[in-house]
């Protein structure tokens, strides 16, 4: 409201004594839409009717990231001590040990959702390892058992049918395509 108010009376302002254009213009500058422009209209208008109708935050205090500089680099070490590879979920583990609680002063550890908000604020790209979808499966007793039993013996009993290539290239290719280079 403040700059709301400084824009409709500053006489330097595009919105000197223009209501709608001194609203338009605050909220251009604070990264908002006309909706915006629109509620700041009718708590300005309440304000001025009555100078303790103050709007009040409906978020609370918590809307400030307690992501400093410090924090961030004490993170940052702490997640290269852990690897090339890092989750959400380590930033959660580290804050939640009672020695960086105490010392951090905090109550309690933050959850997954700002752990991922953080890590993209600290510039952390999220990859997706697609090598790690068959670790520690292909040698479970359950599946070399398959393979050898059921697998390979099917395999066997259908050999006979499946085409077989030779090793010299050149032979095969003249033999059946004679066009095949």
């Amino acid at each position: 409201m403040v700059t709301f108010l400084t824009h409709y009376t500053n006489p330097s302002s595009p919105g000197y004594e223009a209501w709608m254009a001194a609203s338009l213009l605050t909220a251009n500058r604070k990264g908002m839409s006309s909706w915006w422009a629109r509620d700041l209209h009718e708590a300005t208008k309440a304000y001025i009717s009555n100078c303790i109708n103050l709007p009040i935050n409906p978020y609370g205090t918590w809307t400030i990231s307690r992501l400093t500089d410090d924090l961030a680099n004490e993170i940052h070490e702490h997640l290269q001590s852990i690897g090339a590879y890092v989750r959400a979920q380590d930033v959660m583990e580290y804050l939640d040990r009672e020695e960086v609680k105490m010392r951090l002063k905090l109550k309690k550890t933050i959850s997954l959702s700002t752990a991922k908000r953080w890590m993209k604020l600290m510039d952390y790209r999220w990859v997706w390892n697609h090598h790690g979808q068959y670790v520690d499966g292909h040698e479970h007793d359950n599946v070399v058992d398959y393979r050898q039993n059921v697998f390979l013996r099917k395999w066997a009993a259908e050999e006979g049918k499946i085409r077989s290539w030779g090793t010299n290239l050149e032979e095969i290719c003249s033999a059946e395509r004679p066009l095949c280079v």
